[in-house]
């Protein structure tokens, strides 16, 4: 809502059709989409739209987010700023959402694209969204926070097999959905510390898996790692989890959520307490 106005800001979120990135599941521009009008077969009916109706003041697209290139996602603010363009020469739209998607590295050897120059290809391709819009809005929620956040979990119990260890821990699908159910496309890096809490190095005779605590055998977080020898009691440090994770926790097994901690320096805050058994009873309207 606009301060004062005594209303608010009604837009169109629109497909670009642009394509899809290296993961289907999380790209949403391509030919079909579940989200937004496509703007190459409804063309004609959009621009009827934001003729006829002057409320209509605001365009929304999201290319994908995360394994969209930065040059994706400037074809798809390109097919939409020409769009606003032709809508009264652009006068009439003052509110432009570019969306997120923003691709980040979840490996310490990648080097993820700089958002300063993709800032800066944007006002240089399409100078006008700096000028002619009122509100220009980003969705850099990934970029943001995921890099900032890691998980720490405990090794409930070891288990040998021909070729294969498993650590047993007490993070997995409930934390970590789309890392077990899609893990070719969501992976993360993996560091073992001894219950003291020192880093452990060297490489185990065998690879690992991680699984975690819930009763389906799709609950592994990660396959064939390699990694040190772990004990049970040790700590497996999950890295670049500040987003995707919490934010789709799962109940299933009526699983606690787990604390949450903020830190700058040596200071830890809790931010969020882990759950009771009162918690879990009360979501559960018991």
């Amino acid at each position: 809502m606009e301060e004062g106005s005594g209303h608010g800001t009604v837009g169109i979120r629109i497909n670009p059709q642009v394509g899809t990135g290296t993961i289907a599941e999380s790209s949403v521009a391509g030919e079909y989409s579940k989200f937004g009008v496509p703007i190459k077969t409804r063309r004609k009916e959009l621009l009827a739209a934001f003729r006829d109706y002057p409320w209509l003041t605001g365009v929304h697209l999201h290319v994908g987010s995360q394994g969209c290139k930065p040059e994706m996602l400037l074809e798809g603010i390109g097919v939409l700023h020409d769009f606003v363009s032709e809508v009264n020469g652009g006068s009439r739209i003052n509110v432009f959402d570019i969306g997120g998607g923003f691709p980040i590295s979840y490996n310490s050897y990648d080097t993820p694209p700089s958002i300063e120059e993709y800032a800066a290809s944007i006002s240089v391709l399409y100078p006008s969204l700096f000028t002619l819009h009122s509100s220009l809005f980003t969705e850099f929620g990934r970029w943001v926070f995921t890099n900032a956040g890691w998980t720490a979990t405990r090794v409930e119990y070891v288990k040998h097999d021909p070729g294969i260890n498993t650590a047993m821990i007490h993070a997995g699908a409930d934390l970590f959905v789309r890392e077990c159910l899609n893990p070719k496309d969501w992976q993360h890096e993996y560091t073992v510390f001894d219950r003291n809490g020192n880093m452990k190095t060297g490489q185990s005779s065998h690879p690992w898996n991680l699984a975690g605590p819930l009763c389906f055998s799709g609950d592994i977080l990660a396959k064939g790692l390699t990694l040190p020898d772990i004990e049970e009691g040790d700590y497996i440090i999950i890295h670049d989890t500040g987003g995707y994770t919490f934010s789709m926790w799962s109940r299933y097994n009526s699983r606690f959520a787990p604390r949450v901690l903020g830190y700058k320096g040596h200071e830890f805050e809790i931010l969020k307490e882990r759950e009771t058994i009162d918690d879990l009873s009360r979501f559960w309207g018991l």
